[in-house]
């Protein structure tokens, strides 16, 4: 290989570079001693010279910038490897924070006072925005602080509430959201320019913080599980890297510490495939896989078997509508004869709907992780034209939906609605909170069940 170099070496330029490259080699095998660090260092400093000469040939460079690139490269091989000792995988630390701002880039976005225009929001959507879009921000840089600093800026055992005004397409089949498919200007373009009517929804997010004991592993996995939340309830898309990043927690959480150390400790990190391909494998317990499926296969026989038997059964009926009424509370503005209307029309109105608003599926959120509170009548005209103008300007019509730190949900409505007013905001909203709250208590099972308790509360 040499000799065919060396035939092709003509000038006195390249007789200096085939001297250089023979100097080169000498100095490769008196490297072959030294660590192993130094002598890959040389062999990186070789090939560098070899594809840089022919270029500075053919420009016309002088021997004297070949010296400096000879140079430069020999001055890096001393404190460059020492660079390539350390690894750029290990864990965030309390001085080397995660950027946690750019997992809420979807809902800032969305929230965007700039972008109450496009959704038709009134001044008083923005506003709201605005302050939700602030909170969370404040939020995000308390998190950020503690991970820099290791001060605690939060009180123990509090909240942050996020209250959020979205527009969205009426008549959607989905629960009327936005796609998620398409980000989040995207989606409220399109909604905008489809020509559909635009409805808006006001919901509220209460955001626990970290507690002071968690570590920085534990306190990134906690908030990334509290944006998620947030992001899922405003119907919007989940980044990707958030995502997976989820997905590396619950893996976390049932892989022991000793594998963990050890994977830690290897020289060169996995590459994003095959660690992949190793946690899939080592997930796998066949014979907990093959009791799974048995365990499933019978709970199909029998919900198959089971199927609408509380709704034809008038006893269980009557048992599981009592349960969602003794959930009901009002505000201190309500009269004793206003609440036994609102009981008798709310009886009514879940008995005629037991099907539409799917009581019997979604049995155990209904009876126990919702609430109805009735709030006073509302002061403004609530004619049926009235209300479709308030509509239309995006007014508020009374209603919000609210889901707390403990994945509580919280439905407000006043004593003086209609039928139909209700049916179509449970129809609009409920199905985002059922969806959070099933996966969500999921999630948490498989944690806690693996001696994690520190990483939700």
């Amino acid at each position: 290989m040499f000799q065919s170099n060396s035939r092709l070496c003509r000038g006195n330029g390249r007789r200096y570079f085939c001297r250089l490259v023979l100097q080169n080699r000498q100095q490769q095998q008196q490297q072959r001693l030294r660590p192993h660090v130094a002598r890959s260092e040389t062999l990186r400093f070789c090939s560098l010279v070899l594809h840089t000469q022919p270029y500075s040939l053919l420009l016309g460079l002088q021997k004297a910038e070949v010296l400096s690139h000879s140079v430069s490269l020999l001055s890096y091989r001393s404190d460059g490897a020492r660079r390539l000792t350390s690894s750029s995988s290990s864990p965030p630390s309390m001085k080397n924070p995660v950027n946690l701002k750019r997992w809420i880039q979807p809902f800032v976005l969305k929230c965007h006072p700039d972008m109450a225009e496009q959704q038709g929001l009134p001044k008083t959507g923005q506003k709201v925005n605005l302050k939700a879009v602030q909170s969370l921000n404040s939020y995000i840089d308390g998190v950020q602080q503690y991970l820099k600093t290791n001060k605690y800026p939060f009180s123990s055992d509090s909240v942050v509430e996020i209250e959020f005004v979205m527009a969205f397409t009426r008549g959607n089949s989905s629960a009327a959201v936005p796609s998620t498919t398409t980000s989040a200007a995207n989606s409220t373009s399109a909604t905008i320019s489809s020509g559909q009517p635009i409805t808006t929804s006001r919901r509220k997010v209460e955001l626990s913080v970290p507690p002071p004991s968690f570590t920085a592993q534990q306190t990134i996995r906690h908030v990334r599980q509290q944006i998620v939340k947030l992001l899922k309830i405003a119907s919007l898309t989940v980044p990707n890297s958030l995502a997976a990043a989820i997905e590396d927690d619950k893996y976390d959480a049932t892989v022991p510490q000793d594998h963990l150390l050890h994977d830690q400790q290897r020289q060169r990190p996995l590459t994003p495939w095959e660690a992949s391909r190793q946690r899939f494998w080592q997930r796998v317990e066949w014979k907990k896989f093959d009791a799974a499926y048995q365990a499933a296969l019978q709970d199909a026989q029998a919900h198959l078997l089971t199927r609408n038997k509380i709704r034809n059964t008038p006893v269980l009926r009557q048992r599981l509508l009592a349960k969602i009424l003794s959930n009901i509370s009002f505000s201190e503005h309500v009269l004793p004869l206003e609440r036994l209307v609102a009981y008798r029309r709310l009886l009514r109105l879940l008995d005629e709907n037991f099907d539409a608003l799917h009581l019997e599926d979604f049995g155990t959120f209904w009876e126990d992780q919702m609430t109805l509170v009735v709030t006073e009548a509302r002061p403004y005209n609530t004619s049926s034209s009235a209300m479709r103008k308030r509509r239309q300007r995006h007014l508020e019509t009374g209603y919000s939906f609210t889901i707390h730190h403990d994945n509580l949900v919280t439905v407000s409505i006043p004593i003086d609605f209609t039928d139909s007013e209700l049916m179509q905001e449970l129809a609009r909203n409920i199905i985002d909170f059922v969806e959070w709250t099933t996966s969500a208590s999921d999630d948490t099972d498989i944690l806690v069940g693996n001696n994690q308790e520190g990483i939700f509360q």
